[in-house]
């Protein structure tokens, strides 16, 4: 008896326009888009069962599906989180390797792309997407990150889910240590980086929106764009006069006559220290000073250069451990310290204060940002 012939995988299309989303289901046009308003667990069976194979039947249904998108083609592993009453609860789909031989870029995550949907319990007829994975990783058949992001928002229209978040940690490696692994103090937040010399991330450069955003979309889009165009002549000025209060503070152990701002998460006003006491100044110098020496060097070899973004840019380019450094000293960890004034000695104002203080609470909390996208747009 001759072997059974092995059919091949259908491939899912995932390609943006409408009708090739309405097509790739096998069933009646009417019931997809039905079944897309009123309950996607609906819609993700019915995907599942057009386009899985290799399935095994249990409370965790699984199999795979292949998927193209532009140049990119894909094969998700699939799981469906199934309840005692039947109903699917929990769907995760991850990419897999395909192109073993394949180079994949310094730093690329153990999936091109994996994202979660969840039924909330007080909608069962809705779905939550959340992006937990994204990166270019040819090894997965994902040739850029835009390809696996638009793969995650055409998975959610297909099966009507209204809209999709994630977590931003996006990281530039700078180098590896002796053991293999990257050092986080020679690591760039991509958010921060590209926040500074563009004025947004790049997710929001795909359509995506922080919580920040929503609440006040003008403000939000004012105070960022403020930041690239900050002047480096009136930023230096300030630097140079915080560093120099601040050194001499340091050295004599007097701060009665430093003021300065901290801010915080916790509270939109900032706390003014009037007496400070010895971490608050060596906390503030050590980002002054950082700040101060790495854009000085930059200014005098790039004297063309007028405002903020494009002289990251260029640091970025010339010297990631650089750009890493200045992240950090832009926008440490803890808290703010903004220099005001000392006795005897003014301190010119820092340019653009508000916008960078706001800057700083949306990145320095990036870990924790939601940022949701409503799925109905075209990505551009």
């Amino acid at each position: 008896m001759p072997p059974k012939k092995t059919v091949p995988p259908p491939e899912l299309d995932l390609s943006p326009s409408v009708s090739n989303v309405n097509t790739v289901v096998n069933v009646n046009t009417r019931r997809v888009k039905t079944v897309r308003t009123k309950d996607p667990w609906v819609a993700m069976s019915a995907l599942f069962d057009q386009y899985a194979y290799d399935v095994q039947n249990g409370w965790v249904t699984s199999g795979k599906i292949r998927a193209r998108y532009d140049k990119s083609h894909a094969v998700f592993d699939v799981e469906l989180f199934q309840t005692f009453n039947g109903l699917i609860k929990h769907a995760n789909m991850r990419t897999r390797v395909v192109k073993p031989d394949a180079p994949d870029p310094e730093g690329a995550y153990e999936y091109a792309l994996h994202v979660t949907f969840d039924r909330p319990a007080v909608d069962p007829k809705s779905c939550s997407a959340t992006i937990d994975y994204i990166s270019a990783k040819p090894q997965h058949g994902v040739e850029t990150g835009t390809d696996a992001i638009g793969m995650a928002l055409s998975l959610c229209k297909l099966i009507g889910c209204s809209g999709i978040k994630l977590y931003d940690g996006s990281t530039l490696y700078c180098e590896k240590n002796n053991t293999g692994s990257s050092s986080d103090h020679a690591n760039v937040s991509l958010r921060a980086l590209r926040v500074l010399i563009k004025g947004n991330g790049w997710y929001e450069s795909k359509g995506f929106k922080s919580l920040l955003e929503h609440l006040d979309p003008q403000a939000h889009k004012r105070r960022l764009a403020q930041i690239p165009n900050i002047d480096m002549d009136k930023f230096i000025q300030y630097l140079s006069g915080a560093d120099k209060v601040l050194r001499q503070a340091f050295l004599n152990r007097k701060y009665a006559g430093v003021r300065l701002a901290s801010y915080d998460k916790s509270r939109e006003e900032p706390k003014i220290i009037e007496v400070c006491e010895t971490n608050d100044i060596t906390d503030a110098l050590a980002s002054v000073c950082i700040a101060y020496d790495i854009l000085t060097k930059s200014r005098a070899t790039r004297p063309k250069l007028k405002t903020l973004g494009p002289t990251v840019d260029a640091i970025s380019r010339a010297n990631c451990k650089d750009a890493a450094n200045l992240t950090r000293a832009f926008f440490p960890n803890n808290r703010l310290l903004i220099v005001l004034s000392t006795k005897g000695h003014p301190v010119p104002i820092m340019p653009a204060i508000h916008a960078w203080v706001y800057t700083w609470r949306l990145l320095d909390s990036f870990t924790e940002l939601t940022i949701t996208k409503s799925v109905g747009k075209k990505m551009n």
